[in-house]
């Protein structure tokens, strides 16, 4: 991340991603679903800028009221060969639900 001022936003949004899914994730999705939405929108423009995002959820089954949640975002390495970046960019198009043509190449 080389921009500082993208730096914190990811790390903001991430942030409030792991809250929402920390506070939402064992109850019913009928009680949830708008603050579900909105961690979708959360990871969904993460993601917009180029940073794969995955997320996890722990539970202690000695206490199954401790929930833990811990969302990674990836850091793409720079200059990757043409065959990762086509690996990457196949990836991201398709997250991203975006089909295009293969200009390169």
């Amino acid at each position: 991340m080389a921009d500082p001022e993208i730096e914190e936003r990811i790390r903001n949004l991430a942030r409030e991603l792991r809250e929402i899914l920390q506070t939402c994730i064992a109850h019913p999705p009928h009680l949830v679903n708008t603050q579900m939405r909105k961690a979708g929108e959360i990871e969904r423009e993460i993601e917009s800028y180029g940073y794969p995002v995955k997320w996890e959820v722990t539970l202690d089954e000695n206490n199954p009221e401790e929930i833990n949640v811990v969302v990674t975002v990836w850091q793409v390495k720079e200059n990757l060969s043409p065959e990762d970046q086509k690996i990457y960019d196949a990836w991201f198009l398709g997250r991203q639900k975006i089909t295009g043509k293969d200009i390169t190449g």
